[in-house]
């Protein structure tokens, strides 16, 4: 899971940086009055480390944030899992490990309280 984080941290830092420095104006002119480009794709996706296919894909538009894809086939939502997330950290620093029972619980309670009331089984949904 942190490796799939911090390789959609790395192409998010390189779909910026090479939008960055390859904006209208931002090239260099060459004679003709062509625009070349300060940085190709390859060039910055060797640099952050991300393959070049899947940067290539990003800048054209195609295939997004893995975890975004499918937001809305999860019950909870991302604001929901960090909620969630967060208290598993905080009691955790007060030195109470949170149980798995606890956190099915917890998820539950964060379903119920957003009007998911009519599932009857959503705590038997997490095992």
């Amino acid at each position: 899971m942190l490796a799939e984080n911090s390789t959609e941290e790395a192409l998010t830092l390189a779909v910026s940086f090479y939008e960055a420095n390859n904006t209208p104006g931002s090239g260099i002119q060459e004679r003709g009055g062509k625009t070349a480009l300060k940085v190709s794709i390859r060039e910055v996706a060797s640099s952050h480390g991300v393959p070049y296919s899947t940067l290539r894909r990003r800048l054209a538009g195609k295939g997004g944030d893995r975890g975004k894809a499918h937001e809305s086939q999860q019950l909870l939502t991302s604001a929901e899992e960090l909620a969630l997330r967060n208290w598993i950290l905080q009691m955790a620093s007060w030195g109470f490990p949170v149980r798995i029972d606890h956190l099915k619980q917890m998820a539950a309670a964060v379903l119920c309280e957003r009007g998911l009331r009519n599932i009857l089984s959503v705590y038997d949904f997490f095992d």
